[in-house]
């Protein structure tokens, strides 16, 4: 995340510091997904309405962003034995332990190709044996992969900077990284935010138990 991103997250979350509901992407993982998993780390989870929500839902939860004053924020408020929030640049090696699943959403509209591919690979060694990656993202044939001032072939910048997400490419990603698709869409409907209804892709995959990133 470059200053530009960052200023832009750090003055939304000052008018969007408490979490709201929790999102459809969330309750999907947790229907679906999570009745066996124990721990859980988030990857961007900015006010931490998913994180408050996974945590009540008797997960072990722990959350990260970028946002220092935002994560300060949620230390202080929401914070408990189950829930932790750390400031963390997921461009950078992280210091984390191992957890049963990995969620993010939306998380990977925030870096570059290149950063996701050592992110990824990185953040496999916090995955446990048989974990999970759970992952939704805006999609290459959303409505907004056109807008604003493109940098990329698949980056602009709008009002903030996104990178949208090829589902197939992702899924080679996560097969190269010795997972398993276990689950895949790509469609409107899933995340409506207003009058907003973007083309998203959902994926999950399973580290393969052999499987030493």
């Amino acid at each position: 995340m470059n200053n530009d991103q960052k200023r832009y997250w750090q003055s939304y979350y000052r008018t969007h510091r408490d979490p709201g509901a929790n999102t459809a992407f969330s309750q999907f993982c947790l229907d679906k997904f999570l009745s066996g998993c124990g721990s859980l780390l988030e990857i961007g989870c900015g006010n931490g309405r998913d994180a408050v929500f996974f945590a009540a839902n008797g997960l072990d939860v722990t959350a990260l962003d970028q946002i220092g004053e935002e994560i300060d924020y949620l230390n202080r408020t929401r914070a408990t034995d189950k829930l932790r929030f750390i400031e963390a640049d997921i461009s950078e090696p992280l210091n984390v332990g191992s957890f049963d699943c990995i969620y993010m959403r939306f998380s990977l509209h925030s870096v570059s190709a290149g950063v996701q591919e050592r992110f990824l690979s990185g953040l496999n060694g916090h995955l446990n044996e048989g974990g999970l990656y759970l992952v939704e993202a805006r999609s290459v044939k959303d409505d907004m992969y056109s807008a604003g001032v493109q940098i990329s072939k698949n980056e602009n910048i709008t009002d903030h900077y996104r990178r949208y997400i090829d589902k197939e490419e992702l899924a080679s990603t996560l097969k190269n990284l010795g997972h398993r698709i276990i689950y895949q869409t790509e469609s409107r409907g899933l995340a409506k935010y207003g009058d907003e209804d973007p083309v998203v892709i959902r994926i999950a995959s399973q580290k393969a138990q052999n499987c030493r990133a």
